[in-house]
């Protein structure tokens, strides 16, 4: 099914560990969409040759449940850094719980053939940046 490729191109990826803390307890650790495909597509930010949401394992990424929670209640976002070629994650809410992660490189290879697609997580770092607008992070 759509739902199992998914899971497993994303499990070929990231393994078994959250892609931002490396929490790895059995089913602790969870396969998450990163955003909302279908508007992307639309608005040609995704390719046209891209597959749909359900099948496509480069929108999504494994997290930990406090990761994953954190992720979807826009606490923090993800950057590609191009100098670096890494995915950093950037607490952009300023949550203390944060703080150890900020800067530093996510378990994500950018060179992967499923990696997520960068405009993904640029389109998810303005929606945390509305989300919060009155915090900014440590550079």
């Amino acid at each position: 099914s759509g739902s199992q490729e998914f899971d497993s191109g994303i499990q070929l990826r990231d393994g078994d560990c959250c892609v931002v803390c490396g929490h790895g307890v059995p089913r602790t650790v969870d396969t998450a969409h990163i955003d909302t495909w279908h508007a992307m597509k639309q608005h040609g930010w995704i390719p046209a040759a891209a597959k749909s949401v359900v099948h496509e394992s480069r929108n999504g990424m494994r997290l930990c449940k406090n990761c994953h929670y954190g992720f979807d209640h826009h606490h923090f976002c993800i950057r590609f850094v191009p100098q670096r070629e890494e995915y950093v994650f950037v607490n952009w809410a300023c949550f203390r719980e944060y703080v150890p992660f900020h800067g530093l490189a996510l378990r994500l290879d950018p060179n992967h053939r499923l990696a997520p697609f960068v405009t993904l997580f640029l389109w998810r770092e303005r929606t945390v940046r509305a989300n919060n607008q009155f915090s900014q992070p440590v550079p």
